[in-house]
């Protein structure tokens, strides 16, 4: 993949046969390791009707159809439902998570590919001005994702259909 794209400032790390990575090459790099950081890690997978399965099994239609995202400076498919993702995601790698009021900071960090903290909860709303973050506004039909920079600054708004 790596030989079409020679000229792109962006790289494929195959680090097994199910496991890549998707990095910028002039990013630092991720601790020791040949990948750099900030990258997006890409999993394969097998599928049935209904679900796929990687680590855990999701329901299709939480990933599909896939939907573009902003990665950087990139529009890149993503899961079509990022919420409910993440949701399946963390019940299978934590407990308790909550996604609207409690933010965590884990252990590990993916910058150094090493465990360096402690692990920590604080309230979202603290963090705000700190860290882009989504906003996300429902109605009856609709969900409005607000990518925020901070309080005040909407840097992109995605409507999505809501789920039913």
């Amino acid at each position: 993949m790596n030989a079409l794209y020679n000229k792109a400032d962006w790289k494929f790390y195959l680090r097994t046969p199910t496991f890549m990575k998707f990095y910028f090459q002039a990013s630092s790099f991720a601790g020791v390791f040949r990948w750099k950081w900030p990258f997006i890690d890409i999993f394969f997978y097998t599928d049935n009707s209904t679900h796929i399965k990687s680590d855990i099994y999701i329901e299709k239609d939480i990933i599909f159809p896939l939907l573009l995202r902003p990665i950087a400076t990139l529009w890149l498919p993503g899961p079509r439902n990022a919420l409910r993702f993440f949701k399946k995601i963390s019940e299978y790698y934590y407990s308790n998570l909550s996604f609207d009021d409690k933010c965590y900071l884990q252990k590990y960090s993916h910058r150094d590919e090493e465990e360096k903290y402690e692990q920590k909860v604080v309230n979202c709303a603290q963090l705000h001005n700190v860290y882009p973050y989504i906003q996300r506004i429902c109605d009856n039909d609709y969900c409005n994702e607000y990518f925020m920079l901070n309080d005040i600054t909407t840097l992109y708004v995605l409507k999505m259909t809501k789920d039913k």
